[in-house]
């Protein structure tokens, strides 16, 4: 709907301020993460109804958007726009599953430790002549980690 108003009253605005507008407007696209398929479309409007007469103010708008793209500007804009979609989901992936093995790892260590403190405290229970059943109750192990804790010992 902006786009269709802005091409209707794009005679309204100077030329540099229609560049700004485009720019805006494909960058609004990129970062809604709106799919890529319904950007190619606005894009072609954008591009076959809301074109520049001067030559210059396309290249001026492509020049812009390939900074905010980060990409060559030799490369198409439907391929600049394709790559930067890949950049962002690739980062989000990446964030999502480090944030996943760092939760993983933080429960194996948490694990660990859990077993390495119940051990010791086994192991002092042990030594002080404490019953098995006892020792099952204070510490919240069972029999079998009794014994295993016996054996190392």
């Amino acid at each position: 709907m902006l786009t269709a108003r802005k091409a209707l009253t794009k005679k309204l605005l100077d030329k540099d301020k229609q560049v700004e507008w485009k720019f805006d407007l494909v960058r609004k696209f990129i970062e809604a993460k709106y799919p890529t398929d319904k950007i190619r479309r606005i894009l072609d409007f954008i591009r076959f109804y809301v074109s520049f007469e001067e030559t210059t103010k396309e290249t001026q708008y492509l020049d812009k958007l390939s900074t905010i793209i980060k990409q060559r500007k030799n490369m198409g804009l439907e391929e600049m726009i394709l790559e930067e979609l890949k950049r962002q989901v690739t980062e989000s992936v990446t964030k999502e599953v480090t944030q996943q093995v760092t939760q993983q790892v933080t429960q194996q260590v948490t694990q660990q430790v859990t077993q390495q403190s119940k051990a010791e405290i086994v192991k002092r229970l042990l030594q002080r002549g404490f019953q098995h059943i006892d020792i099952c109750e204070i510490a919240d192990v069972t029999e079998a980690f009794i014994l295993q804790i016996k054996q190392v010992s």
